[in-house]
């Protein structure tokens, strides 16, 4: 039953990437434009390096922890994310 729940929120939350990109194009002047997506563009990348690292270094310490630690980390985006303003 978790897995259903599971795939269900990640399918309404899914496409992450697509938004952030027009909301930046959105909000941004021309002349930052470029600047911006590259600033997504580096965080994607630096989010697909590090984050299975450190959730393989957070499992040690046990499944649930890891888990825990992951929420609060996307608490954490989330609540910048709403702050940022270009």
């Amino acid at each position: 039953m978790l897995i259903f729940i599971s795939r269900f929120i990640d399918g309404i939350t899914g496409g992450n990437q697509t938004v952030s990109y027009a909301i930046a194009s959105d909000i941004s002047t021309k002349e930052k434009r470029s600047q911006v997506f590259g600033y997504l563009g580096a965080t994607l990348g630096v989010g697909l390096l590090t984050g299975p690292a450190l959730g393989a270094f957070l499992y040690q310490f046990g499944f649930s922890f890891a888990a825990f630690a992951t929420a609060i980390f996307m608490l954490i985006s989330t609540i910048n994310n709403s702050t940022i303003s270009t």
